[in-house]
């Protein structure tokens, strides 16, 4: 099994106010050192975006590794009987991924890599785990 991991109040930004605290305080600052030409660009655009959306619609960076990806999917085609994707040349990677991301089935049941543990590694639990958090 595994646990969710709740926001810490002290490490993540709850409400738009605590954020938008934080931005005005970074745009005061700015200003306040002849940085008007950065405080009224991009940051003025973030404040903006808070202002109307608030932290609903921030946007995420999620970045990885790519060989993570591969060892994910790896675990993957292992799991489904279809031999190691590590193994397969360039153009039947790209037919097989083309052919599931066109398909509106899910591959696999989310969690079921921890029904799995001689199967799917921890690197690639982390990883589908990750895609987990981002779909939902």
């Amino acid at each position: 099994t595994h646990s969710v991991i709740e926001p810490d109040a002290g490490t993540v930004y709850l409400t738009k106010d605590e954020i938008m605290d934080e931005l005005q305080l970074l745009h005061r600052s700015l200003c306040d050192t002849d940085n008007e030409i950065t405080a009224d660009g991009f940051l003025t655009d973030i404040i903006r975006n808070v202002a109307a959306f608030g932290v609903t619609m921030a946007t995420l960076d999620i970045r990885n590794e790519s060989d993570r990806h591969e060892e994910a999917v790896d675990c993957i085609t292992r799991y489904l009987g279809l031999g190691s994707y590590s193994d397969w040349d360039e153009e039947t990677k790209l037919n097989w991924l083309q052919q599931q991301l066109s398909s509106p089935r899910p591959l696999i049941r989310p969690g079921v890599w921890y029904d799995h543990p001689e199967i799917f590694t921890p690197t690639s639990i982390d990883t589908l785990e990750t895609f987990t958090m981002i779909k939902d």
